[in-house]
């Protein structure tokens, strides 16, 4: 897996917005009622942060990839045991 250089972000309060994620890393940062976005890009690290009647949105890539997993974990779908194995350590690149 590539070296990916964060953007680090310390200390802020986010009220009531949209919070792009991608490549960030939150450290004692403060979420109250926002939308957490994210759109495929390197994955977020948070680090003692704190939430409150927040949510994650997945738009773009990040998206497609949810509504995948969402149609594979569905129980009439066949592929459920499949579904579960995605999350091993092995299977993440």
């Amino acid at each position: 897996m590539d070296e990916v250089n964060y953007i680090k972000v310390e200390g802020d309060t986010y009220v009531k917005t949209d919070v792009i994620l991608d490549g960030k890393h939150f450290f004692k940062c403060v979420f109250v009622e926002c939308r957490l976005v994210y759109s495929g890009g390197p994955p977020p690290n948070f680090s003692h942060c704190q939430f409150s009647k927040s949510h994650f949105y997945f738009d773009g890539p990040a998206g497609n990839t949810v509504a995948v997993l969402k149609a594979l974990s569905n129980p009439k779908s066949g592929l459920r045991r499949v579904f579960e194995d995605i999350f091993r350590d092995e299977n993440v690149g």
